[in-house]
């Protein structure tokens, strides 16, 4: 059974609707609206029209009508469980004051998502709601046909015991079918809660998702630790020998610094050729050696005196 069950619906204060919804195009609407304009708004009733294999459904009560078109495969019961749950809901919303006082579909664009959802609902949940409606429509048969054969029983003159024994049957055939009543709407009652809590870890699934992926690697900080790394260990004593060379950021990038023009030694090879190895020195520009021993040489011969780290 699909939601398109259910045809159209509104809310109306007296002739005046007040709320709207539909999803299909036709005449429904007029000949809903005709509809109203024949209703006792005096009385609270329920009523049902057959019109081109449609029902046209109504509840009204303290004036004020809901109506609802479904196809007529749709049990008479299940559009009135529908209009019910409508009215519950608009009161419950509307009750205070609002409703007496809206002007004509005034209430559209509040109330008309309302109703699609009672729709939805309904028609997910039609074969429960039948039953629930079976079991009500069974225990008010039952007390029907108990009441008549207690007063029958009294019109006959039975004694007291056989009477008490009838009602005690019917008191328990009543609870028997209030406890079914009960079963299944716990069955409904948890049912929707379950689409509720499947609905909310999906949400803290996407949250939890969209937090990790803000949790990113960060290039500035691993920068950081590298460059700090160099000053820290076993490199820490480097200033000590080479007091004009140094480790400085440039333009996001660790550099070697040597001095303008260095003079050759045993300090500067050393340095090149220790530190080479650590942090990737430019190669030299005739061995191809990734250690560039030759580091001092080239600073003068190409009077560079930054090196790529």
């Amino acid at each position: 059974m699909g939601q398109e069950s259910f045809i159209y619906s509104f809310v109306a204060r007296g002739t005046m609707i007040l709320a709207e919804y539909t999803e299909f195009t036709g005449n429904f609407p007029s000949i809903a609206a005709q509809c109203l304009q024949k209703l006792p708004s005096s009385s609270n009733s329920k009523f049902t029209y057959n019109c081109d294999h449609h029902t046209f459904n109504f509840l009204v009560e303290d004036g004020f009508a809901y109506c609802v078109v479904a196809k007529d495969s749709l049990s008479k019961q299940v559009s009135i469980a529908f209009l019910e749950r409508v009215k519950a809901d608009f009161k419950k919303r509307y009750g205070g004051g609002k409703a007496s006082t809206a002007i004509a579909k005034s209430l559209n664009k509040e109330f008309g998502p309302v109703m699609k959802e009672h729709m939805k609902y309904i028609v997910e949940h039609a074969e429960e709601i039948e039953k629930l409606i079976k079991v009500k429509a069974q225990v008010s048969e039952v007390k029907s046909i108990m009441l008549e054969n207690i007063d029958k029983a009294i019109d006959r003159g039975e004694n007291l015991t056989v009477l008490s024994d009838k009602t005690e049957n019917l008191r328990s055939q009543a609870q028997e079918y209030k406890k079914q009543g009960t079963q299944v709407r716990r069955k409904l009652w948890y049912q929707n809660m379950k689409i509720k809590l499947v609905v909310l870890g999906i949400l803290l699934l996407l949250v939890l998702i969209i937090w990790i992926s803000n949790q990113s690697y960060d290039p500035e900080k691993e920068k950081d630790k590298t460059f700090q790394h160099l000053f820290s260990s076993e490199l820490v004593f480097i200033p000590q020998i080479l007091p004009n060379i140094s480790l400085v950021k440039h333009n996001d990038t660790i550099r070697i610094r040597f001095p303008a023009v260095p003079s050759a030694g045993s300090p500067y090879d050393f340095c090149s050729r220790y530190l080479a190895p650590k942090v990737g020195i430019d190669e030299d520009p005739v061995t191809g050696s990734a250690h560039c021993a030759l580091a001092h040489y080239w600073s003068i011969k190409m009077n560079k005196c930054d090196f790529l780290a």
